[in-house]
Order: structure tokens, then C-alpha cells, then sequence
């Protein structure tokens, strides 16, 4: 028979599961709905007259020549995609369907133990979600940077 402390931990224990779930479910909604999945039709970002132009630039670290060059497209583009579209090789692995570049234009990360790690910028700003999700506006300037990884976030 179960003493009335015993029913009180037990309803304690099920309102805190509860609990969890309902917060972990909120977390997930929050992160879905707030996250842009660029569609092939999308346009999002494109000028009035749907032409997106946005600046590229790759810095090597001095492994090979620096890319800059200029993109103009009538579709949306990401901070990710916009490297295909440059058709740049790009070495990428997939983490459910968030991407990470490995490698561009075979310089690959972490060779030889250098710590050195590919890193994206939008107008100056470290891209805070994977590059696949950053969804650039009209003249944007997107730079893929090789620099060292401290462990730090920048």
C-alpha cells in the first residue's frame, strides 16, 4: 500500500516529466519555426525586380590564391549555397539537415592537426546558424574564411 508521501514523489515526478517534455517540445517548435529552409522557388532576399547580387570572397590563408567575385542570380541564395552556385568544390558533411563545410576548393580543414577550420561571414558577422540556413539579402558580401579555431567562440 502506498503511504500518501509515496503518491506525493510519484505526482512530483510525473509533473516534472511533464515538465521536460513540454520545454523540450517548445525548444524544438521554437528552433523549426525560426529556422529558414531555402526552397528551389524561393526568392526571399532578391531585389524588387527579383535579382539577388551578392559579393563572395574566399580567403585560403594564403594556401592558394583568394577568391572575390560577384554573384547575380534571380533566386534566393544562402551563405552555403552560394558557393555551389560559384560551382567552387565544396567538401561538406551533414548533421541532420544542417550542413558543414569541410573543404573548399580542396583546402580542407584541420590539416596536418593545423587547427585551421573553415568559418563564414555575413557583412562582417560571424554566421550564427549553419551555412545552409543563412538566407542572403541583396547585396550581401559573404566571406569564407581558413583561420585557426581557439576553442573560444569569436
Amino acid at each position: 500500500m502506498k503511504t500518501q508521501q509515496d503518491k506525493l514523489k510519484t505526482m512530483l515526478a510525473l509533473f516534472l516529466l511533464l515538465t521536460v517534455i513540454l520545454a523540450t517540445m517548445g525548444i524544438y517548435y521554437e528552433y523549426y519555426e525560426n529556422v529558414k529552409v531555402l526552397k528551389n522557388n524561393d526568392t526571399e532576399g532578391t531585389s524588387e525586380e527579383g535579382i539577388l547580387s551578392v559579393i563572395l570572397k574566399i580567403d585560403f590563408a594564403g594556401i592558394i590564391p583568394a577568391i572575390n567575385m560577384s554573384i547575380t542570380c534571380n533566386h534566393s541564395l544562402t551563405a552555403y549555397s552560394i558557393l555551389l552556385e560559384a560551382n567552387i568544390p565544396v567538401k561538406t558533411k551533414q548533421y541532420g539537415e544542417m550542413i558543414y563545410v569541410q573543404a573548399i576548393n580542396n583546402v580542407i580543414e584541420n590539416t596536418n592537426k593545423t587547427n585551421y577550420y573553415w568559418f563564414y561571414y555575413v557583412n562582417g558577422i560571424s554566421g550564427n546558424v549553419a551555412s545552409n540556413y543563412y538566407v542572403l539579402a541583396n547585396n550581401s558580401i559573404v566571406e569564407w574564411k581558413y583561420e585557426a579555431w581557439s576553442g573560444i567562440e569569436k
